[in-house]
């Protein structure tokens, strides 16, 4: 966590500042407690210098503020990630679709003539089903639309009282 630097604090120039930084900040210790460990690691400071330092050089709103706006930032370019995936995976899922449908017509039309497949026809039509339950099934997952997370999301309802979940599972 960044935090904000003093050129003459014996704190912030201490090889040990960032544990006693998390010891007040995490921990809740006490001025007098960080100063005497402060004072065990090699470093005299007085109760009121470390009093200072946590005053003037430990911004803890302003580092929360920097850390949530990176965590935004993060958080945002993940959203845009996965929007993109689903979108590429809906192409996948239009063009598969289209192939599959276009083999099934060929396929009915050349048996109801009396025709053989051949083993590339066949290899052809098997791989575009593949390939469209695949991106349906990766869609799925995006989304959280899987049996999995349904049966999740009955299983919390029932255990948090939800009658209708309660009914469902038995």
């Amino acid at each position: 966590m960044p935090m904000e630097y003093g050129r003459r604090c014996k704190v912030c120039n201490c090889s040990t500042r960032a544990e006693a930084d998390r010891l007040k900040l995490a921990e809740g210790w006490s001025d007098q407690r960080i100063a005497d460990w402060l004072g065990e690691h090699g470093v005299i400071v007085s109760r009121v210098a470390v009093r200072s330092h946590f005053l003037n050089h430990a911004d803890v709103k302003a580092d929360a503020r920097r850390e949530y706006a990176r965590a935004q930032g993060v958080g945002a370019a993940a959203v845009e990630k996965r929007v993109s995936d689903i979108e590429r995976l809906d192409r996948s899922i239009e063009l598969n679709a289209k192939i599959a449908e276009e083999y099934a017509e060929s396929t009915l039309a050349a048996l109801k003539n009396g025709q053989k497949l051949s083993m590339a026809q066949v290899t052809a039509g098997t791989a575009a089903f593949s390939e469209l339950r695949h991106a349906i099934q990766a869609k799925a997952n995006l989304l959280g639309d899987t049996p999995q997370d349904d049966l999740t999301d009955l299983l919390v309802r029932a255990l948090s009282g939800d009658d209708d979940a309660t009914r469902a599972t038995r």
